[in-house]
């Protein structure tokens, strides 16, 4: 409980400077009390520092008749559902291992700007789709090239590392790029069809100028089945400044039909949130419009992350690469000096 007071204590620090969040910081408190006293055993901490678009991105293989609160009956839905295997998704971490030397990860195109950035709102996670960019990750133990599809934001973590849950985690998804397109790869089955990539977020003051872009538009997603577009940014800040060290095993998607065909890379260094700006994803609906008696605060989506799964016979390592790479092997399609021209424009 003592997380939790501080975390308050900081919310209304923060409160002075922000008069509109004093009304909210009852209901935060609430919601991280039953956080901290979820079946997991998981604690909030904050750190001390300076699926998806039904309509253009339909996934054949993601069940929509779920919710967060039942999981339990997951495995009891129709059509091909994995998510009682003996390889799913998220697991309990631990950061007391040996580490494995591997090869540097390359990230390719990384630090281009498309054109088109969509944001979507399922009622169940908020993703992010690009359009025109061929951002490929390789190395760090990988054993293919991968094609970037998507972001997707979990509110708190899915994975936990030594019991810890962190306030947010970013999935960038990527499929093999030896298929056509992701639901290619996922209804190929195979092991390593999908390559995730999770970074923990931490509460801090220093959160990069990519997650201020994607908060501050989160107004437009607000209610379910809401899609936009927002302005580019450079996928290379939503990585943690340092990618040496990572938590390497396979097992599957975290929402149904929950297929075993990832490899999963958990970043084990954070980036970084601030609470203003996690306090926009909590204000994220479950609902396509505003209710017509009380108030729509008592839709919003409080949590979107699956609980943690057995290993079973799995091994979870601990990989430890040098300096990752991050290559450019095509004309930005847009360069941020562009980007903030075209912003003083439309604001002028």
């Amino acid at each position: 409980m003592a997380q939790i007071r501080f975390l308050v204590f900081l919310m209304i620090i923060l409160c002075f400077e922000y008069v509109d969040c004093i009304r909210d910081m009852a209901e935060m408190y609430e919601k991280y009390q039953k956080m901290f006293h979820s079946h997991d055993p998981v604690d909030y901490h904050v750190h001390h520092h300076n699926h998806h678009n039904h309509h253009k991105h339909p996934h054949k293989y993601h069940h929509s008749n779920y919710t967060y609160d039942n999981q339990e009956e997951w495995c009891t839905l129709p059509q091909d559902t994995e998510c009682c295997g003996t390889h799913q998704s998220p697991v309990r971490l631990d950061s007391f291992i040996k580490p494995v030397p591997m090869k540097p990860f390359e990230f390719i195109n990384y630090k281009m700007l498309p054109w088109n950035v969509e944001i979507a709102n399922n009622g169940r996670t908020v993703s992010v789709f690009f359009n025109n960019v061929n951002a490929q990750v390789k190395g760090g133990g990988l054993k293919h090239t991968y094609n970037l599809y998507s972001l997707i934001f979990h509110w708190g973590s899915e994975h936990v590392v030594n019991k810890v849950r962190a306030p947010l985690e970013l999935q960038l998804i990527h499929y093999n790029s030896k298929f056509s397109d992701v639901h290619s790869a996922v209804e190929s089955g195979e092991p390593d069809a999908l390559a995730i990539i999770a970074v923990f977020y931490w509460l801090g003051r220093d959160a990069p100028e990519a997650v201020h872009t994607i908060t501050s538009e989160l107004t437009k997603v607000w209610y379910k089945n809401k899609m936009d577009y927002i302005p580019p940014f450079n996928l290379r800040e939503l990585l943690p400044q340092s990618t040496t060290h990572f938590y390497r095993y396979n097992g599957s998607m975290t929402t149904p039909n929950c297929n075993e065909v990832v490899v999963w890379t958990v970043f084990k260094d954070p980036n970084f949130i601030s609470l203003i700006q996690l306090k926009k994803f909590y204000a994220v609906k479950t609902v396509t419009k505003r209710p017509a008696y009380g108030p729509d605060s008592n839709m919003n989506l409080l949590h979107n992350y699956r609980k943690t799964q057995e290993l079973y016979n799995r091994t979870v390592v601990l990989g430890e690469v040098t300096v990752s790479k991050f290559t450019d092997t095509e004309i930005p399609a847009v360069t941020v000096e562009e980007v903030k021209t075209s912003e003083e424009i439309e604001t002028s």
